[in-house]
């Protein structure tokens, strides 16, 4: 009996044009994953803010100044957190 060859038929060129085009695939998809991540991490980042916000205005109506000193470094720290992850998604949203 003769063994088949699984691209008899296809020519070299057709068959690189196959294998990149499924290379092109996963590229897009890896960056597809990469853009969900970043805006997962966005929306995580976004909820620490709200309840941050919450708890600075509690330590606002207390007069806790240590407090409300502690959670506006970490306001600011999330806010740059935040503004960083958009700047991410907007450069891999353009390459996509």
């Amino acid at each position: 009996m003769e063994k088949k060859k699984p691209y008899k038929n296809i020519s070299y060129s057709e068959i690189m044009k196959l294998l990149n085009s499924s290379k092109k695939t996963q590229d897009e998809s890896s960056k597809l994953d990469l853009y969900i991540q970043n805006i997962l991490d966005e929306a995580m980042a976004t909820r620490q803010i709200t309840l941050l916000e919450e708890k600075i205005n509690d330590a606002l109506v207390s007069m806790d100044k240590p407090l409300f000193l502690e959670l506006a470094a970490k306001y600011n720290k999330l806010r740059h957190q935040q503004q960083m992850l958009i700047e991410k998604r907007r450069h891999i949203y353009n390459k996509l």
